[in-house]
C-alpha cells in the first residue's frame, strides 16, 4: 500500500505513461469497488558467494536463524568475498511496501555491503517501467559510496529498463542485458495526479470535496491550485523541465554515443541501441562472475565508464562528442578547419587512450606485485613460526640438561661435606691420643719409655689405616 500512496501523491515522475495510466485504473477500479489487491512475494536483496566447486551461491538477506525469525541478513557478518545483488522488478518508488523494496531500502543495503572488505561489487536486477523521479539521488548516494570504496556497479536488465530505469543505468559502470528483445528507453519526465476543484462531486463515494486555505498561504500548493483552478500550468512545466534536463545531461554523460533522437522519450529493443544503452547481452550469472574476475585482475573492467580514471574518462567522452559533431559539420562544408581540429583531437583521444592502456597495465602489475609480495610474507611467516618452535625446543632441552647437572653438583657437595666431616672427626681423634712427652700408660718417662713410645707409634699407624695414607 505505501507504493501506491506513493504513485497517489507525488507529481513527478520518470515513468512509462502506460504503465502509470493502468495503475491509475487499477486505483481508480479498487476505490469504486473495494477490490482487494493481490499480494506478490517481493524479491529480497541477496549476497553471493562463489563455493570450493565454483558453484554460485545467493544469500538472501532476510532469513530465519534456527528457526527463530532473524531480520535482515547482516552485511559485516560475511567474511567471504561476495557480490551484493539487488532486484527491481516493477515501478521504483522511494518508501517500497509489501510487493517491492524502496530506493531508500536499496541504498541502505548497498552502503552496508560496500562497507564490508569483502565486497566485491554490485548488480541491479532490473525489470522496470521507471518510477520516482527522486529515487535518483538515493541510487546516486549509494553508488558514489561504493566507487569510493573501489567496487564496480553493474545494471542486468531482464525485461525493461525504463525511464527512472535509464537514469540509475546511467549511474552504473557497465549495463547488460538477458535478450536482445529486452526494451529500454522512454527518457523523460512526467506528472500525474488526481484533481477536484473546490466543490466537486464524487461520483465513487457521492460526497463533495472542499479544500480552503487560510488568506495568508497563498503560496501553498501554488501548482496544484494553478492547474485546478486556472488551467494554468507552467510552475509545474518549470519543474518538469528543470529534471529532464538533469535527466538528459546524465544519459549525455554516461552515453556518449546516443543521439539526439534516442533522448526525448523513445522506447527501443535492445538490439536496436547495441553498444550505446547497453554493453553486451549476458545472463546474470555471466555478470557476477565478471564481477569477481575484475576484483581479482582477471578481466579488465569497461572502457565505458571506467572509474579508475574517471577525470580523463569524461574528458575522452567530450572529446568523442566534439569529434562527432566536427565531422557533421565537415560534411556540411566545413571541411577544413574542422578536419585539422578533428586530427588534433584524434591525436589527444589516442594520448588519452594510452594513458588508460597504461594504469590498466600499472594496476595489472601492481596486483601482481601485490600477490607475490603477499606469497612471500606467508612463506617468511611460516619459516618464522617453524624457527620459534625449533628454538623453543632446544631451550627445553638445555633446561633439562641444567637440571640434571644442578642436581649432580648437589650431590657432589652433600658427598663433599660428608668427606669433610670424616677428615676433621680423624683430626680430633689423632690430636688426643697423639701427644708427645706426656706419660702413657700410667707411668712415668723414664718409667718404660720404650713401651710408651711404642704404644703411639701404633695409634699413628692406626690413625693413618683409617685415614687410607698406607695400606694395611
Amino acid at each position: 500500500m505505501n507504493g501506491l500512496i506513493e504513485i497517489l501523491k507525488n507529481k513527478e515522475w520518470a515513468l512509462s505513461p502506460d504503465y502509470l495510466h493502468g495503475v491509475l485504473e487499477v486505483i481508480r477500479g479498487n476505490l469504486k469497488n473495494h477490490t482487494p489487491l493481490a499480494q506478490v512475494q517481493k524479491k529480497a536483496p541477496c549476497a553471493v558467494t562463489v563455493n570450493a566447486e565454483g558453484e554460485i551461491d545467493f544469500w538472501a538477506y532476510e532469513q530465519t536463524r534456527e528457526g527463530e525469525w532473524y531480520g535482515r541478513w547482516a552485511a559485516e557478518d560475511l567474511k567471504v568475498p561476495f557480490v551484493n545483488v539487488m532486484t527491481i522488478d516493477g515501478p521504483i518508488t522511494r518508501g517500497g511496501g509489501e510487493c517491492s523494496y524502496g530506493s531508500r531500502d536499496m541504498r541502505d543495503i548497498m552502503m552496508e555491503c560496500a562497507a564490508n572488505p569483502f565486497c566485491k561489487g554490485h548488480i541491479f536486477e532490473v525489470n522496470t517501467p521507471g518510477g520516482s523521479a527522486w529515487a535518483r539521488h538515493d541510487f546516486r548516494q549509494a553508488i558514489d559510496y561504493a566507487h569510493e570504496r573501489g567496487q564496480r556497479v553493474l545494471m542486468h536488465i531482464d525485461g525493461d529498463c525504463m525511464s527512472a530505469g535509464m537514469w540509475l543505468a546511467s549511474m552504473c559502470d557497465e549495463v547488460y542485458a538477458m535478450n536482445p528483445a529486452d526494451e529500454v528507453g522512454c527518457i523523460g519526465v512526467l506528472a500525474s495526479f488526481f484533481s477536484l476543484k473546490n466543490g466537486a462531486h464524487n461520483q465513487f463515494d457521492s460526497e463533495d470535496f472542499h479544500e480552503i486555505y487560510d488568506p495568508e498561504s497563498f503560496d501553498k500548493n501554488r501548482w496544484y491550485r494553478d492547474i485546478v483552478d486556472n488551467d494554468n500550468d507552467r510552475e509545474l512545466v518549470a519543474d518538469l523541465r528543470k529534471d529532464g534536463e538533469e535527466f538528459r545531461s546524465d544519459i549525455r554523460r554516461a552515453f556518449p554515443d546516443a543521439t539526439d533522437d534516442m533522448i526525448h522519450g523513445k522506447t527501443f529493443a535492445v538490439s536496436e541501441v547495441m553498444g550505446v544503452f547497453v554493453d553486451a547481452i549476458n545472463t546474470l550469472d555471466d555478470c557476477i562472475q565478471r564481477l569477481f574476475d575484475i576484483a581479482d585482475g582477471l578481466q579488465q573492467p569497461g572502457i565505458r565508464t571506467n572509474f579508475i580514471n574517471s577525470e580523463n574518462m569524461g574528458l575522452l567522452n567530450d572529446l568523442k562528442a566534439l569529434v562527432s559533431r566536427e565531422e557533421a559539420k565537415g560534411k556540411q562544408g566545413t571541411e577544413g578547419a574542422a578536419a585539422s581540429e578533428t586530427a588534433q583531437l584524434n591525436d589527444r583521444i589516442a594520448q588519452l587512450e594510452q594513458e588508460r592502456d597504461e594504469a590498466r597495465n600499472s594496476v595489472a602489475t601492481l596486483t601482481a606485485e601485490r600477490n607475490q609480495l603477499q606469497a612471500q610474507v606467508t612463506d617468511l611467516e611460516g619459516q618464522l613460526e617453524t624457527a620459534r618452535n625449533d628454538h623453543q625446543a632446544e631451550c627445553d632441552n638445555h633446561a633439562t640438561e641444567l637440571a640434571g647437572v644442578r642436581e649432580q653438583l648437589e650431590t657432589a657437595n652433600a658427598t663433599i661435606a660428608e668427606r669433610d666431616k670424616e677428615i676433621n672427626d680423624l683430626k680430633g681423634q689423632l690430636g688426643s691420643h697423639y701427644q708427645p712427652g706426656s706419660r702413657l700408660n700410667g707411668k712415668g718417662a723414664g718409667e718404660g719409655k720404650e713401651e710408651g713410645k711404642k704404644t703411639a707409634e701404633e695409634q699413628k699407624q692406626e690413625c693413618r689405616e683409617k685415614l687410607g695414607w698406607v695400606k694395611k
